[in-house]
């Protein structure tokens, strides 16, 4: 469900959300447009995806707000950026744009809220319809650890890394646990505070998809398919090589489109995300810095 974002703060929503906190909309500069199919987009990188955007926006802005004129805009949206995409069988919105007073967050500019609706939905004319814009909630909402959720929402500085991992529940829960497992303890969004560090680390792991040294290039795709149908997942990995076993990071190592070709290659690979984990929990560990 990809909305404008709420008045007040994002944890205002967490109540009438499925798995108790609001993903969609998080702050000023944090939204999430994964259920459009936001980066289903050739030649995938913050900055073409920034640049597709703004100037979606900009053209929206200047379209009448009728039913022809927005229907043309999508068809010449589309016929413009190209129809191919990476999975053919996720749509891409081409309503998709930048959002807000600056203009700094993913959202819809058919929402009866965007700039120049006047209140009116526009969303009916989306490929999905406005039912489903209005009701849709991502796998992350219910199958994620709520705690699990608070901890991105509280550390996350960009919309593209959020929205390229918070429907990444695989990758999220394997993470977070092997930190537990380091501390002996559950972790939630309050340990973050005071604590710059581990804000800092948190969003290396958000980041990623964009420095994982170990990604197999020849198929690498960031983007996630998250929906039920399973289509477009990554293939499992072989871990039979000698000596290894099933890795206790093979949901990472997967969505990663890891190519880990020998046992030094695991071992490679998983020491980098304990590395990860290890920094995290220690940042943790550490008493919190006095309050300013």
């Amino acid at each position: 469900m990809l909305n404008i974002a709420p008045a007040g703060a994002a944890s205002d929503l967490d109540g009438k959300t499925p798995g108790g906190v609001y993903l969609c909309q998080v702050g000023p500069a944090i939204s999430c447009g994964a259920c459009c199919g936001l980066y289903n987009i050739q030649h995938l990188s913050r900055e073409n995806l920034t640049h597709l955007l703004k100037g979606r926006t900009q053209r929206f802005a200047r379209v009448p707000r009728t039913i022809e004129a927005i229907d043309r805009f999508g068809e010449e949206t589309l016929g413009a950026e190209g129809r191919h995409r990476p999975m053919k069988n996720f749509h891409h919105c081409p309503f998709l744009g930048l959002i807000g007073p600056q203009q700094t967050t993913v959202g819809c500019l058919l929402h009866p809220r965007a700039d120049g609706n006047k209140g009116i939905d526009w969303r009916g004319l989306s490929y999905y319809g406005a039912y489903a814009c209005a009701t849709y909630f991502c796998p992350t909402c219910r199958e994620l650890a709520p705690r699990y959720k608070r901890m991105v929402r509280q550390a996350v500085d960009n919309w593209y890394d959020y929205g390229l991992m918070i429907t990444e529940t695989g990758m999220l829960k394997t993470f977070f646990e092997q930190v537990e497992k380091r501390l002996e303890r559950t972790v939630d969004a309050t340990d973050l505070e005071g604590r710059p560090a581990a804000m800092a680390v948190v969003q290396r792991f958000l980041a990623i998809k964009h420095t994982w040294p170990f990604a197999d290039p020849e198929t690498f795709r960031p983007a996630n398919f998250f929906f039920n149908q399973k289509e477009y997942a990554p293939p499992a990995i072989d871990f039979k090589a000698p000596g290894a076993e099933t890795s206790r990071w093979a949901p990472v190592l997967t969505a990663l489109w890891s190519n880990l070709a020998d046992w030094q290659a695991l071992c490679a690979a998983e020491s980098f995300l304990d590395r990860m984990a290890g920094d995290l929990s220690a940042a943790l560990a550490a008493p919190p810095l006095p309050p300013r």
